[in-house]
């Protein structure tokens, strides 16, 4: 999953993702096998093992769930060859 994120992550400068967006990412990988009983929750749970939470945020008038790149390019560091 960390390599899949890093691969959708790569070359793009947003500071930060709601949990939807990074599944619907996810979902969007053709030669991978997320499906649609991927969901934000089961991102979360995936996400556990790294010490990788998500955070609640405003986006606009959202207040949602999300990810913070810092702590993203932390676990890539932590746990992927570079």
């Amino acid at each position: 999953m960390l390599t899949d994120l890093r691969r959708v992550l790569e070359g793009r400068s947003d500071e930060r993702w709601t949990s939807a967006e990074l599944v619907q990412h996810l979902r969007a990988l053709e030669d991978r096998q997320w499906d649609e009983t991927f969901d934000a929750r089961i991102l979360t749970r995936l996400f556990a093992p790294y010490d990788v939470r998500p955070k609640i945020m405003r986006f606009g008038d959202a207040i949602v769930r999300g990810y913070e790149r810092a702590e993203l390019i932390d676990a890539f560091g932590r746990y992927l060859a570079p």
